[in-house]
């Protein structure tokens, strides 16, 4: 059921990708909002995090009688021009409270500018935070998801830093970091090579999934398939999960027992079955990313399979703005509609692009065999009527087994495309095996409407709630009501 919720609402500044960066299927400057949940102050109740868009300072609010009171602090109005694209609260110097990581993305700075810096705030353990200047190693990526982990097993903290794109560059992998944690609230740069191309990442979980008793990471995001690396011998390498074939627009993933074999399975959003291009294993959707017209800047094309070949997506005008050299050709608009890439550049140009694809669309359950090899079932034909972004798992039935709370849309795609807008919301019950029934709307409660981001759950005076964050929107709270018993 929803309850008002005294939130700030999260504010999108106005900036335009697609006129900076031609050709991009999305915009990557309004992904969030993002929070964090935690005890900030030390009172036994959960207080909340929100990132702020450019231009808007994130708020901490603390819990205070069953409700929250924002916390004013100036040193969050001090970095309101940074785009906050991540929060994470850790104990990041061992002194038994709650610091606060915050990440900084977005796609209107070039790589490496200070705006694109992440930070890392200190707690005076009464929920008061300081800047704690020079940290961090710069990362200067357009930061996407924060992982506390003890990959070392040094007893204190680390972090995974997964990066969403190189800013104004889609298609490049960034470089997604590990940050070693030298005491002292000072970090080192250990990123291993692997980590430096890793891919568009979205989202990643520490984990332990193959019941070795050790923690893996793994990580899921765009034109990519999940992968999973296991920390052995100093190094983090690469393992096999059967998961290997399915690359995927992932924005999702959440480490979770979904048929109580104990052992963890995992809940994977990705983006639906109701986007306007479709993909599959023989028809795989391409970006294509290289100086194709030699003018020294960085182009991408995407492509779809038609009759086993790549053909562009975009159409004649999108194309000859990006490359006049293809004016010259004077195509009419029939004529392109049949040229395949191979026709458009010579075959020693295309050699020497960067090429990912996607030949999955569907969200899905990875279901766990105990030993970390996994099979995929998809999840009802109501979860892929858009692309999932947040997920939350909780027995919602009082059945013993987890359901999943989803959220999603996006608003943001090339208007050829047209926007993913027809999630809102949805409650999957577990009927067991990995099989899943949704909840119609008017008897769920949770029907969310715009672009939910995430959702996150918070104990409200003891009583377990769960936040959804919302793209220019209030975030809203949601109380988890178990089902009155039948007579």
């Amino acid at each position: 059921a929803k309850t008002d919720a005294p939130f700030d609402t999260h504010k999108e500044n106005d900036y335009e990708d697609f006129y900076q960066e031609k050709n991009i299927p999305v915009k990557l400057s309004k992904e969030g909002p993002r929070a964090t949940v935690g005890d900030v102050n030390n009172d036994g109740t959960d207080d909340i995090y929100i990132c702020g868009a450019a231009n808007q300072a994130g708020q901490l609010y603390l819990q205070v009688n069953g409700s929250f009171k924002k916390s004013e602090q100036q040193v969050f109005e001090d970095f309101k021009y940074f785009e906050d694209t991540e929060a994470v609260f850790f104990d990041a110097d061992k002194d038994g409270d709650l610091d606060l990581y915050i990440g900084a993305g977005g796609n209107e700075l070039d790589p490496n500018q200070r705006g694109l810096n992440d930070r890392l705030y200190a707690n005076d353990g009464k929920g008061n935070f300081s800047l704690a200047a020079n940290a961090l190693p710069p990362n200067g990526m357009n930061t996407s998801v924060v992982i506390p982990m003890d990959y070392d097993k040094d007893g204190d903290l680390d972090l995974f830093v997964g990066s969403r794109s190189l800013p104004k560059t889609y298609g490049l992998s960034p470089v997604s970091y590990v940050f070693e944690n030298l005491g002292n609230l000072k970090f080192k740069d250990s990123t291993p090579k692997s980590f430096q191309t890793l891919g568009l990442i979205r989202d990643a979980v520490w984990d332990d999934l193959n019941g070795d008793g050790n923690k893996e990471l793994t990580v899921v995001g765009d034109w990519m398939n999940p992968m999973t690396f296991a920390y052995q011998n100093g190094a983090f390498t690469q393992i096999n999960t059967g998961l290997e074939a399915y690359q995927g627009f992932w924005g999702r993933i959440e480490a979770v027992d979904i048929d109580n074999d104990k052992d963890l399975d995992l809940v994977l959003g990705n983006i639906g079955d109701n986007f306007m291009l479709r993909a599959s294993e023989n028809s795989p959707i391409k970006i294509w990313v290289s100086d194709f017209d030699n003018n020294g800047l960085t182009d991408k094309i995407l492509t779809k399979t038609v009759e086993d070949e790549d053909s562009p997506v975009l159409l004649k005008r999108e194309m000859m703005e990006q490359f006049p050299i293809l004016k010259k050709e004077n195509l009419k608009h029939s004529a392109y509609a049949t040229k395949r890439l191979k026709d458009l550049f010579a075959s020693d140009v295309l050699s020497k692009a960067t090429v990912k694809q996607v030949n999955y669309m569907h969200s899905a359950v990875a279901i766990n065999d105990g030993k970390g090899n996994f099979t995929l079932s998809v999840l009802p034909v109501e979860a892929q009527i858009s692309c999932i972004n947040a997920t939350y798992c909780v027995d919602v039935n009082n059945d013993g087994l987890k359901d999943i709370l989803l959220g999603g849309n996006n608003y943001n795609f090339i208007p050829q495309f047209s926007r993913l807008d027809a999630f809102k919301g949805k409650i999957l019950i577990n009927k067991g095996k990995g099989v899943f029934a949704a909840v119609s709307d008017h008897l769920s409660g949770f029907t969310p409407q715009g672009e939910m981001t995430q959702l996150k759950p918070v104990k409200v005076n003891g009583t377990p709630y769960v936040i959804g964050l919302l793209n220019n929107s209030i975030p809203q709270l949601f109380k988890i009501e178990q089902p009155k018993p039948t007579l």
